[in-house]
């Protein structure tokens, strides 16, 4: 509360500059949105994640970071509606090489935030995220749901300044959210009822296109990778749930 209100009164006393590169009076300038289409493609094992690869907007440097950063650790809310356009167009793009259509429902899983960083934000950047985002791939037609199936069974770091065993043990930090499930598998079987979305078979990146006609497409969204290990930690507890995931996406990408 205090936080919102000294941000407000920032907002009055003096004009907000780009999230990216401070250019004043914008939110994110036409230079710093042209940065999160520079999209990095980052090789996952196809037995994991059903594409075979992680999608990110941009590598996490530069305007991009101090975009990310703005936005997630200082509740920068403005600049969610230019995430969420970015992350629409590359998976647009990545459905559409792949061979996903209208026919087939998409369910968006955000990445979940440790409970200590939901308390020190107010918020939850990835669930806003994802809703944006939805709504903006729905305007294509798309039937899309976001579905907070994850969530942290105990504290951990920030991915990006945690030490690499620290991130390692992010993997085993997750736990399912069954009710949130449970309206995934309801929506798969109202959308497509002849389809089991516990089915173990992963379709190759050869054969998505057929294996993938009119079944769920399952994704997982995240901010920022870095060693991946939050994204593994995901996939695989969906996995264990009988979920498979098809592909992941995220803002930025340490590398790649």
């Amino acid at each position: 509360m205090t936080y919102s209100l000294l941000r407000e009164i920032d907002y009055l006393l003096a004009p907000r500059g780009c999230a990216g590169c401070l250019q004043p009076d914008c939110v994110l300038c036409h230079t710093c949105q042209q940065q999160l289409d520079r999209w990095v493609e980052r090789d996952f094992p196809s037995s994991l994640i059903c594409l075979g690869a992680l999608f990110s907007c941009a590598r996490y440097q530069g305007p991009v970071r101090h975009a990310i950063l703005t936005w997630k650790d200082h509740g920068d809310r403005e600049v969610t509606q230019y995430f969420a356009s970015a992350l629409a167009r590359l998976i647009l793009r990545t459905l559409r090489v792949t061979g996903v259509s209208p026919d087939n429902p998409l369910v968006l899983i955000p990445a979940p935030s440790s409970r200590s960083s939901l308390r020190e934000r107010g918020w939850y950047p990835m669930r806003e995220l994802c809703t944006q985002l939805a709504a903006l791939l729905s305007s294509y037609g798309f039937h899309v749901h976001v579905c907070c199936a994850l969530h942290q069974k105990r504290g951990s770091h920030k991915s990006v300044t945690g030490s690499v065993r620290q991130r390692q043990s992010k993997s085993r930090t997750y736990q399912i959210n069954r009710r949130q499930l449970q309206f995934l598998f309801d929506a798969q079987a109202l959308c497509s009822p002849s389809l089991s979305l516990s089915s173990s078979s992963s379709p190759s990146s050869g054969s998505s296109s057929q294996s993938l006609s009119r079944s769920p497409f399952v994704m997982v969204i995240d901010d920022i990778c870095t060693t991946g290990s939050t994204v593994v930690g995901c996939i695989r507890s969906l996995r264990q749930a009988g979920v498979p995931v098809h592909a992941a996406f995220t803002l930025a990408s340490v590398s790649g």
